[in-house]
C-alpha cells in the first residue's frame, strides 16, 4: 500500500468521481469543513492542515513545498485493504517459523512461498493465531509479506457479466483478456 506524502495538496477535479470522496475523507480527517470552496488546491500543508490554495506552492502561507499528488493516488493510499493471508519471503525462515508457531497448521505451504491464508477455504485450522505468535516474537513482518484481498467489478455487457479484476476481464470463470485484445485490435484495423 502506497503512503502519503507527509504534505501534499490535490488539484481541484471536480468532474473527477472522487473529488467529493477526497473533500468528506479530508473534512472527516482533519475536522476542516470546507463546504466545497473555490481554491484550486486542497491538501495538508504543514500547520495550515488542510487549507485551500489557489497555487500548488503557495510559499505566502507557508514555507513547506507541498508534493503534488493526483486522487488516483490519494485513493490507493487511503483505501482499506483487507489481508488474506501472508506469504513467506524466504524459505530459509520456513523452520524457524515451524519452531515458533508448529507445523500443523502452515505444513508444505509455508517452504514453497504459497500463500498462507488466515482463513482457509479447507480444513478448520484458523492461522489468525498463529500469525498473532509471529507478530508476538517480532518476525511477522520480517519473514512474511502480506496479501491483500483482490479488488474487483462486475460489467454486464449484452447479458453477459465480465469480472474485471488486476486488468484482466474474465467471462464465466475464463481469462479473456487476450481474445478481447484481439478482437478490438481488428475491429480498430478495419475501421482504418
Amino acid at each position: 500500500m502506497k503512503n502519503l506524502p507527509e504534505h501534499y495538496t490535490i488539484k481541484r477535479e471536480e468532474n473527477n468521481p472522487l473529488w467529493d470522496k477526497y473533500i468528506d475523507w479530508i473534512n472527516d480527517k482533519v475536522g476542516w469543513k470546507y463546504f466545497d470552496g473555490t481554491a484550486k488546491y486542497y491538501g495538508h500543508v504543514g500547520s495550515l492542515c488542510s487549507a485551500g490554495f489557489d497555487y500548488h506552492n503557495d510559499n505566502e502561507f507557508s514555507t513547506i513545498t507541498p508534493e503534488l499528488i493526483t486522487l488516483e493516488y490519494w485513493a490507493e493510499c487511503v483505501e482499506e485493504k483487507k489481508i488474506i493471508g501472508y506469504r513467506l519471503v524466504k524459505p530459509e525462515y520456513a523452520r524457524a517459523v515451524c519452531a515458533i508457531e508448529g507445523y500443523r497448521g502452515m505444513g508444505e505451504s509455508i517452504r514453497n512461498g504459497n500463500l498462507i491464508e488466515m482463513y482457509p477455504a479447507h480444513g478448520s485450522y484458523n492461522l489468525v493465531d498463529a500469525f498473532e505468535k509471529l507478530k508476538l516474537a517480532g518476525v511477522l513482518d520480517l519473514w512474511f509479506e502480506p496479501v491483500y484481498e483482490e479488488k474487483s467489478e462486475t460489467v454486464e455487457i449484452a447479458n453477459q457479466t465480465f469480472l474485471l479484476k488486476q486488468n484482466k476481464v474474465f467471462l464465466q470463470g475464463e481469462d479473456i483478456t487476450e481474445k478481447l485484445k484481439t478482437l478490438l485490435n481488428a475491429i480498430t484495423n478495419s475501421e482504418a
